[in-house]
């Protein structure tokens, strides 16, 4: 157990580490802002903050849980050229319909049969799993949108347009710039939330818990799949 002194100098060492995280916060650096928020949760055994701060750096590992904030509806967009004698389409892109999306879920349904792999679902939210500078460099590019890719669309196409060579496409979903810029301005604001809401647990005498809690209610407000972890 910590006594007076260590608590002090604990409580001092947490308070200089999230004045340094909100400073970087207000100069727009949000890769530095989580730098310091990792290596803060690393000091204080705050598993979640640091596992978060991590992520959101290097980016999510496939297959973890990405925060609500990452995902979006997949309204997919299909991208179609058509070549048949005396009819020919170029880069057309349309949103599939509720017929193409059917079609597309069938083809995929038996796709994953043949396998015996999980199956998967056209309608699941697709989740960007980018490390913050990745974003920051499409953002610097000054493209409009990005466009992602299904793993599943190259065999899913084959089976639900012409396979006589008449078409040629790729299903995508297309994300804005907006959409991109949201993604770090959540991340951003959501660093700021905790500087708050750590100073607001803690009342100034900062320890382990209070910076736990402060960012239990951070994840639950901004869909960040975290547990509160006690300190060792």
């Amino acid at each position: 157990m910590l006594g007076t002194k260590p608590k002090r100098k604990l409580a001092r060492h947490i308070e200089a580490r999230l004045a340094s995280v909100e400073q970087s916060l207000l100069d727009d650096d949000v890769c530095q802002a989580l730098l310091l928020c990792m290596t803060l949760g690393d000091d204080v055994r705050t598993v979640p903050l640091r596992e978060w701060a991590r992520q959101e750096l290097g980016g999510y590992e496939q297959g973890s849980a990405v925060p609500a904030y990452r995902t979006f509806d997949p309204i997919w967009c299909v991208n179609q050229s058509f070549v048949r004698p005396g009819y020919s389409v170029s880069n057309q892109v349309v949103c599939l319909d509720i017929t193409e999306l059917a079609k597309a879920q069938a083809a995929l349904d038996a796709i994953f049969a043949d396998s015996g792999s999980e199956p998967m679902s056209v309608s699941e939210p697709v989740a960007i799993n980018w490390p913050l500078s990745g974003i920051d460099d499409f953002l610097a590019s000054g493209k409009d949108s990005w466009d992602v890719m299904p793993p599943w669309g190259p065999s899913v196409v084959s089976r639900i347009y012409p396979n006589d060579g008449s078409f040629k496409g790729h299903i995508f979903l297309p994300i804005s710039r907006t959409q991109i810029a949201g993604m770090r301005g959540t991340a951003q604001v959501a660093a700021m939330d905790f500087v708050s809401e750590a100073r607001a647990q803690s009342r100034g005498r900062f320890d382990y818990e209070s910076l736990q809690q402060a960012f239990t209610e951070v994840a639950a407000t901004f869909g960040i799949i975290a547990k509160r972890i006690a300190a060792d």
